[in-house]
């Protein structure tokens, strides 16, 4: 064992003294500009100054520090998020697709927001486990966007992977990778250059210096704490590391220095011997999940157990588990019932089109008709073009005219909507996605994981059945003891303090607030979403624009003052028009483009020129940011509706569900 340890201690300290050379010769070459990340989730702390730029965040040039060579070694190699001169350092050992792992997001996000980035630094270190065989290929993505891209564009992917732990695919890495701003070239250059193995196999290394056996790990300033803990049980160690830390420097003790010295202090204390590793807690909560009269399924409506699916009909995961769902079938007979629901992914080209074509065949065959179409879908489903859909019409000896007109014209997207809506109160996130009577089963999974749900619940069924509940009665009944979603996030009310950008009656009782950034594609994405919104309203919502200009966006805070600028001196419709010539023309939204576009929408020019050299708009758009960080909000784009709060480009029905309530709750006032 003992030359174990001492080749992982070679390992490592060639590897940091390695690092260490790079950063000295990066210096002495002077730094690389990274690419410029796109993301709609970013936590940031406010708009950048401007001035010059090499596209870096003000958070990856403060980590540009000398390497910390304590116990646990911290070097601009290791994603981070906070200043480097944070007194709590925070090292996750994280592995992309453990589930324990995503669950800890929200605690970790609840420490960002409460301590901010100028008390606690976070940092990532790999530990993919080996019975996970996407997490690696997942982490050598991931750090290969760091290395093209930098921390913003890093945490981004890990997002999207934790939301998408069931397609960890080469296709979403490339995908995640190009949405957070990296070009394929790039990707593909820092996925090839060996430097992501050479970082997961010394981070593991560490990681077994450490004893660190499973994930999520973390270090406080040295401190472990193992799991998915609750946000409590980090607050109690980083509240006493913060009064660790302000003890030392009021002995002097530089700030910069702080973590590393209670680091190195901590982890001299021994650890208690480590008890055995105890099973991952079974989630046992049973959601409300409603089955609606126009739900296609199979088997008896008096059946003991139900299974409610959400998919997609270009979801390679959705197919391959058809399978065992047939197993199933079979396997229980009259006591399974199987229920469709749609969830056509927006990265799926032609999944919206075919669920429309199903609900269509539905409308007019029924039942058995939708399950004819649903299997030939998913039959062809490598290429679901219109020609496919054509053939599969006329062999239903259906009319492709007429199923065409309801395809183009999204006939039935308002109720795809609705099942959509129910996917995302329920955070069934990504495809297939599973209820067993109401018990949440993520993902592909083998025949055995279904039945060991299925015969529980079926047991618990037939005693309700015992009990003399009738068997058409049992689905209610547990769903009426069932978890409801929860409510819509809601933020802090915000109101302009002085006129900006709207459009909209002024006197609508509903005013949709839209936090975004001119240069995030994510932000001219949701553009359409907001007309159709609107004219699912008219008259009864207005919008206001309100600037968050991400500091990873070079150009973004200058495009948000010039944008301040037309509406100061032309008012709402010529902002608008420059709103719009900006979102159609992100790649070109530099100084003289700006201009040019000024020029378009008829601003006095000079005025305009003095505007942008003077600042004027500086102050008005980074108090647009502080009252969106005020109430955490960290990406873009982001809404508020009324007091309901939406992150992200999500589809309409999402927001018109929250129109609604928002309506609902105001008319309630009147």
């Amino acid at each position: 064992m003992s030359g174990t340890n001492g080749l992982v201690g070679f390992v490592l300290r060639a590897k940091w003294v390695w690092l260490a050379v790079c950063l000295v010769l990066s210096a002495c070459q002077g730094a690389a500009s990274p690419a410029v990340a796109e993301t709609p989730t970013v936590d940031v702390s406010r708009a950048p100054e401007r001035g010059p730029s090499n596209g870096v965040t003000e958070d990856q040039q403060i980590a540009v520090a000398p390497v910390e060579l304590g116990p646990i070694p911290v070097t601009v190699e290791d994603p981070s998020w906070g200043a480097a001169d944070a007194p709590v350092t925070i090292v996750e050992f994280g592995d992309l697709q453990c589930p324990f792992c995503e669950r800890v997001q929200d605690t970790l996000s609840k420490i960002r927001n409460t301590y901010g980035n100028r008390q606690v630094r976070m940092v990532w270190k790999n530990n993919p486990l080996p019975f996970h065989e996407q997490a690696r290929p997942a982490q050598l993505a991931a750090m290969a966007v760091h290395r093209a891209a930098g921390n913003d564009a890093f945490w981004y992917f890990v997002g999207r992977a934790y939301a998408n732990r069931d397609e960890l695919t080469q296709a979403n890495y490339e995908m995640w990778a190009a949405e957070a701003g990296v070009e394929a070239e790039h990707f593909n250059a820092a996925l090839g250059d060996g430097r992501g193995e050479l970082k997961l196999n010394a981070d593991a290394a560490l990681a077994e210096e450490l004893g660190v056996t499973g994930v999520p790990a973390f270090r406080i300033n040295g401190v472990e704490v193992t799991g998915a803990q609750p946000f409590e049980e980090f607050e109690a160690v980083i509240d006493e590391q913060l009064a660790a830390a302000r003890t030392l420097m009021d002995k002097g003790v530089a700030r910069d220095r702080v973590s590393v010295q209670l680091t190195i202090e901590n982890h001299a204390v021994p650890r208690e011997p480590e008890a055995e590793p105890e099973a991952e807690p079974e989630d046992t909560t049973a959601w409300r999940v409603p089955v609606l009269a126009d739900d296609p399924t199979l088997g008896p409506s008096d059946a003991l157990v139900t299974i409610v699916q959400w998919a997609d009909y270009q979801c390679p995961f959705c197919k391959r588990v058809l399978p065992t769902l047939r197993q199933l079938r079979d396997a229980y007979g009259g006591d399974l019932r199987i229920v469709w629901k749609d969830n056509p992914l927006d990265f799926h080209d032609n999944a919206r089109r075919a669920a429309n074509l199903a609900r269509h065949v539905y409308a007019l065959r029924g039942n058995d008709g939708y399950w004819k179409v649903h299997d030939a879908l998913f039959e062809k489903q490598a290429n679901l073009d219109d020609a496919t859909l054509e053939d599969i019409v006329r062999d239903m000896k259906m009319s492709w005219p007429l199923a065409k007109a309801a395809i183009d014209k999204g006939k039935y997207d308002d109720r795809i909507g609705t099942d959509q809506e129910l996917a995302m109160d329920l955070a069934a996130r990504g495809t297939p996605n599973f209820f067993i009577n109401g018990r949440r089963l993520n993902g592909a999974q083998p025949f055995e994981q279904f039945a060991a749900l299925v015969d529980q619940q079926l047991s618990e069924a037939k005693a309700l059945v015992e009990q003399g509940v009738p068997r058409s009665q049992v689905y209610a009944k547990l769903m009426a003891a069932a978890q409801a979603p929860p409510e819509p996030e809601q933020r802090a009310a915000l109101t302009s303090t002085r006129a900006r950008p709207s459009k909209g009656p002024a006197n609508a009782r509903v005013t949709v607030r839209i936090f975004s950034d001119f240069q995030c594609p994510y932000c001219q994405r949701v553009l359409p979403i907001l007309d159709a919104l609107a004219k699912r309203h008219p008259g009864q919502v207005r919008f206001e624009y309100w600037h968050m200009p991400l500091p990873f966006h070079k150009d973004a805070q200058l495009a948000a003052e010039a944008s301040a600028e037309v509406f100061a001196q032309k008012g709402n419709a010529a902002f608008w028009r420059f709103h719009d010539l900006l979102f159609a023309n992100q790649k070109a939204i530099g100084p003289d483009d700006l201009r040019q576009y000024a020029r378009q929408v008829g601003v006095e020019l000079a005025r305009f020129d003095q505007a942008l050299a003077d600042g004027r708009h500086k102050k008005a758009v980074e108090a647009d940011f502080d009252a969106a960080s005020d109430r955490n909000i960290r990406g873009t784009p982001s809404f508020m509706v009324n007091e309901y709060f939406i992150s992200g480009a999500q589809p309409v029905e999402r927001f018109d569900k929250l129109v609604k309530l928002a309506l609902s709750k105001s008319q309630g006032k009147q």
